[in-house]
Formats: structure tokens, C-alpha cells, sequence
């Protein structure tokens, strides 16, 4: 039982940990992004999800490679008699992402003086880097984790050879 109570606590620290982390690494405009973090218990409090409810958080922390599209090439096949394209552009993106076009992007735009339309455009076109915050905060904190599971263990083995 003292060792499930140990973990708990290493759990509980390291989820603090990470989502300090997390809100210190994450790009600030509004700061809604930094802010806006859940931590929420599962398994009887031996595991803990954080997340980020933030709509555009999955976008900033992977970023979005574009979209593909076709070129002419100019060229038809000898061997079929079709024409040959190309692809052009970033990627196939993330299959969840939709053209990037919301109200904070709106919102993001308008602040900056851009066109929000031109503005989605071009991401939608050329993609935007990621800017990781979540997973390089778990990163940080990830041998601390470690060592403070590996104390609680040591802990209860120690009173388990000892007698308790």
C-alpha cells in the first residue's frame, strides 16, 4: 500500500512538472495555449493524462507539413498515353487536420494586420514547423520520473527485507 501511495505522489509531481514545463515552452500569443492544461487521474491515480484542450494545440506542437497537389508535367506516357504529374508541396499532412482555418487563426491574423484567408492558404500550401512543447517537456522530466518510481520500489523492498 505504501509503495501504490509513493507512486501516486511521483505521479502526481511529475504531471505537475511536465505541465509547468509545457506551459513555459508553449508559444504565447494570448496565452490561452500556456495556460489551459488538464491534468486528469487514471488508473486509480497510477497513471495521469495531461492534455491541452486548446484547439490549436495539436497544430503548434506537430506542426502541419502542407498539402500535396499535382503538376502538369507537360509529358504524356509511351507506354499508356496519359499524362504525367508531379507531386508538389509539403506532405500529406496530418489525416486529422483539416485546411487550417478557424477563429483563433482568424483572430491571429487580424492582430498581426494579415489576411486571414491568404494566411490560410499558405499554410495550407507550404505547411508551418512544429513547435514542440509537450513532448519536450516530458522529455525534461522523464528521468526524474524514473529515479523517484525506482526510489518508491527500493523503498518497499527494503521494508519488505527488513520485516514490514
Amino acid at each position: 500500500h505504501e509503495t501504490r501511495e509513493r507512486m501516486k505522489a511521483a505521479i502526481i509531481r511529475t504531471a505537475n512538472s511536465i505541465s509547468t514545463e509545457a506551459s513555459k515552452l508553449a508559444p504565447v500569443d494570448t496565452g490561452r495555449l500556456a495556460r489551459d492544461f488538464e491534468k486528469i487521474p487514471l488508473a486509480r491515480g497510477l497513471a495521469m493524462r495531461i492534455r491541452n484542450p486548446v484547439p490549436y494545440a495539436l497544430a503548434q506542437e506537430s506542426g502541419y507539413k502542407g498539402i500535396r497537389y499535382r503538376v502538369d508535367t507537360g509529358r504524356v506516357s509511351k507506354r499508356s498515353g496519359q499524362k504525367i504529374f508531379r507531386q508538389e508541396g509539403g506532405g500529406r499532412g496530418n489525416i486529422n487536420q483539416k485546411l487550417p482555418w478557424s477563429r483563433d487563426l482568424v483572430s491571429w491574423a487580424e492582430r498581426r494586420g494579415i489576411n486571414p484567408w491568404a494566411l490560410s492558404r499558405s499554410i495550407a500550401k507550404k505547411g508551418y514547423k512544429p513547435q514542440p512543447f509537450m513532448f519536450e517537456s516530458l522529455d525534461r522530466n522523464k528521468e526524474e520520473f524514473l529515479r523517484e518510481c525506482k526510489a518508491a520500489l527500493d523503498a518497499d523492498a527494503l521494508a519488505k527485507a527488513a520485516g514490514g
